[in-house]
């Protein structure tokens, strides 16, 4: 019976490589950071009517360092994306 591997050095190392290929690439997957995003409206706190262009900042919890900064649209809809899991 004869086996499915190859019997040349050179066969060896090129199965190896298309394996660690294989493997390397799962394992990339496997480690890409999930991304959020945060949503929201501005408005007045008496009438709940739009801030049109309201400067919106999201700051880290641990050291209040600005991480990202959206403005609002005319209806006082804002949208921070690409964020990376934490606490804000």
């Amino acid at each position: 019976m004869q086996s499915a591997l190859p019997t040349s050095a050179m066969g060896r190392l090129g199965y190896l490589l298309i394996l660690l290929l294989l493997t390397s690439q799962s394992a990339l997957a496997q480690t890409q950071p999930s991304l959020s995003s945060v949503t929201g409206r501005v408005q007045t706190a008496v009438g709940g009517v739009p801030i049109q262009f309201a400067n919106v900042t999201l700051h880290r919890a641990t050291d209040s360092l600005a991480v990202k900064t959206e403005f609002s649209d005319v209806q006082g809809a804002f949208r921070l994306e690409q964020l990376a899991g934490g606490l804000f």
